[in-house]
Protein backbone atom coordinates (compact mmCIF):
# COMPACT_ATOMS: atom_id res chain seq x y z
CA UNK A 1 0.00 0.00 0.00
CA UNK A 2 1.67 3.83 -0.97
CA UNK A 3 2.58 5.87 1.93
CA UNK A 4 0.00 8.40 2.56
CA UNK A 5 0.82 11.74 1.58
CA UNK A 6 2.57 14.21 4.26
CA UNK A 7 -0.26 17.24 3.58
CA UNK A 8 -4.15 16.81 3.10
CA UNK A 9 -6.35 19.80 2.43
CA UNK A 10 -9.43 20.69 5.13
CA UNK A 11 -12.43 20.97 3.38
CA UNK A 12 -13.43 24.02 4.58
CA UNK A 13 -13.74 27.14 2.75
CA UNK A 14 -12.53 30.43 4.67
CA UNK A 15 -16.19 32.79 5.61
CA UNK A 16 -15.04 35.17 3.65
CA UNK A 17 -13.21 34.43 0.48
CA UNK A 18 -13.67 36.17 -3.13
CA UNK A 19 -14.73 33.40 -5.33
CA UNK A 20 -18.41 34.27 -5.29
CA UNK A 21 -17.03 37.79 -7.58
CA UNK A 22 -16.19 35.04 -10.14
CA UNK A 23 -19.16 32.30 -9.19
CA UNK A 24 -20.78 33.48 -13.03
CA UNK A 25 -17.53 32.75 -14.71
CA UNK A 26 -16.85 29.36 -12.83
CA UNK A 27 -20.63 28.31 -13.74
CA UNK A 28 -20.30 29.38 -16.96
CA UNK A 29 -17.10 27.47 -17.76
CA UNK A 30 -15.87 25.36 -14.55
CA UNK A 31 -12.97 23.57 -16.40
CA UNK A 32 -11.30 26.67 -17.30
CA UNK A 33 -8.29 26.57 -14.75
CA UNK A 34 -8.07 29.60 -12.47
CA UNK A 35 -5.36 30.87 -10.51
CA UNK A 36 -5.84 32.19 -6.75
CA UNK A 37 -3.69 33.69 -4.10
CA UNK A 38 -3.80 31.51 -0.74
CA UNK A 39 -3.04 31.91 2.22
CA UNK A 40 -2.89 28.60 4.48
CA UNK A 41 -1.82 26.91 7.88
CA UNK A 42 -1.37 23.95 9.03
CA UNK A 43 -4.34 24.12 11.98
CA UNK A 44 -4.50 20.78 12.28
CA UNK A 45 -2.89 16.87 11.59
CA UNK A 46 -3.94 13.04 12.09
CA UNK A 47 -2.43 9.99 12.61
CA UNK A 48 -2.95 6.58 10.01
CA UNK A 49 -1.75 3.75 11.73
CA UNK A 50 -1.53 1.07 9.15
CA UNK A 51 -1.72 -2.12 10.03
CA UNK A 52 1.52 -3.28 7.85
CA UNK A 53 3.66 -0.31 8.59
CA UNK A 54 5.05 2.68 11.15
CA UNK A 55 2.65 5.32 11.65
CA UNK A 56 2.24 7.74 9.38
CA UNK A 57 1.61 11.74 10.19
CA UNK A 58 -0.42 13.89 7.69
CA UNK A 59 -0.82 17.79 8.17
CA UNK A 60 -4.14 19.37 7.67
CA UNK A 61 -3.98 22.77 5.76
CA UNK A 62 -6.25 25.23 6.07
CA UNK A 63 -7.04 27.71 3.83
CA UNK A 64 -7.88 30.99 5.82
CA UNK A 65 -8.00 33.47 2.44
CA UNK A 66 -8.30 32.69 -1.00
CA UNK A 67 -8.82 35.48 -3.66
CA UNK A 68 -9.30 34.91 -7.29
CA UNK A 69 -6.47 36.78 -9.75
CA UNK A 70 -8.95 38.60 -12.31
CA UNK A 71 -6.81 41.43 -13.52
CA UNK A 72 -4.97 39.94 -16.71
CA UNK A 73 -1.99 41.97 -15.90
CA UNK A 74 -2.11 40.65 -12.71
CA UNK A 75 -2.52 37.19 -13.76
CA UNK A 76 0.50 37.34 -16.07
CA UNK A 77 2.47 38.33 -12.90
CA UNK A 78 0.72 35.35 -11.04
CA UNK A 79 1.93 32.40 -13.69
CA UNK A 80 5.50 34.33 -13.65
CA UNK A 81 5.98 33.93 -9.96
CA UNK A 82 4.41 30.24 -9.64
CA UNK A 83 7.00 29.18 -12.49
CA UNK A 84 10.16 31.01 -10.30
CA UNK A 85 8.30 29.45 -7.00
CA UNK A 86 8.46 25.88 -8.83
CA UNK A 87 12.16 26.38 -10.47
CA UNK A 88 13.13 26.52 -6.51
CA UNK A 89 11.81 23.00 -5.98
CA UNK A 90 14.19 20.26 -5.60
CA UNK A 91 14.62 18.72 -9.52
CA UNK A 92 12.63 21.30 -11.15
CA UNK A 93 15.70 23.32 -13.20
CA UNK A 94 15.70 23.42 -16.80
CA UNK A 95 18.91 23.60 -18.69
CA UNK A 96 20.11 27.28 -19.16
CA UNK A 97 18.26 28.41 -15.99
CA UNK A 98 21.70 29.45 -14.39
CA UNK A 99 22.42 31.26 -17.99
CA UNK A 100 18.92 33.08 -17.21
CA UNK A 101 19.54 33.63 -13.48
CA UNK A 102 23.74 35.04 -13.70
CA UNK A 103 22.12 37.45 -16.72
CA UNK A 104 19.70 38.77 -14.38
CA UNK A 105 21.79 39.95 -11.71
Amino acid sequence: MPDKPPFALAGTMPGDHGLMEIEKEIRADPRIRRIALVEFIARDGKVHRPEDGPDEWTEILTIVTLEPVTDSADLDQARAMMARCRLNRTGQGQLGDDEHASAAS
